[in-house]
């Protein structure tokens, strides 16, 4: 799988742009026969530019065969105006949230990409991945990260055939039949159903973990 960097905010002036190798490497990438999702980064410093950057990026991949995550890659740039805003941990986490509540709601799966950094000290993480993926970043061999997370940026030095210089190489812990990677089953439940009426049916069940 991959994901292309389609479009991104910048990190001075704020203005909202589309990268310049967007379209052969989508093209190139589909036609490579692997997954394709995409993603923007972010300075977003209010919700109401989070939404801005998720109509963005939903507009890149118009008419792309897309079949992972659209991504909000929310990051800090050395003397960006992310880090000079000095958001609170509930801004920044309402932030990423509107994002993907934005990214859903165009028919799309939303996925959320940070630092172990960022996700351990700045953001409501345990908030986010209830709701939506994550993407930790965190260049180790054996991460001690605690939180939930879909996918593992491991490193941004890895080697790919066809690709000149380094690659960031990922682990995507898959649900079963999506992939390759083993995950935990959820302890099973047991679902009841009563109908109501001729059109309503009641469902019940026992909450588990996850």
């Amino acid at each position: 799988f991959a994901f292309v960097r389609t479009s991104y905010r910048g990190y001075e002036k704020g203005g909202l742009a589309a990268d310049a190798y967007a379209a052969s490497n989508m093209k190139n990438a589909d036609a490579a026969g692997i997954k394709v999702g995409a993603y923007i980064f972010s300075q977003a410093i209010s919700v109401k530019e989070a939404r801005e950057e998720a109509d963005y990026l939903v507009k890149s991949v118009k008419g792309y065969h897309i079949t992972m995550p659209l991504v909000f890659d929310y990051e800090y740039y050395d003397g960006g105006r992310l880090a000079a805003a000095r958001l609170s941990n509930r801004q920044r986490t309402d932030i990423c949230l509107a994002f993907c509540e934005r990214v859903a709601a165009a028919g799309y799966a939303p996925l959320v990409y940070a630092n172990k950094s960022m996700l351990k000290d700045d953001l409501y993480a345990s908030e986010i991945s209830s709701k939506y993926p994550v993407w930790l970043a965190h260049y180790t061999s054996s991460t001690d990260y605690s939180g939930d997370y879909s996918f593992w940026q491991y490193t941004e030095a890895g080697h790919v055939t066809g690709i000149n210089g380094n690659v960031d190489l990922n682990f995507w812990y898959a649900p079963p039949g999506n992939g390759t990677m083993s995950v935990t089953t959820p302890p099973k439940t047991t679902l009841s159903g009563k109908a109501e009426s001729y059109d309503k049916v009641k469902l019940t069940w026992e909450k588990v973990p996850e």
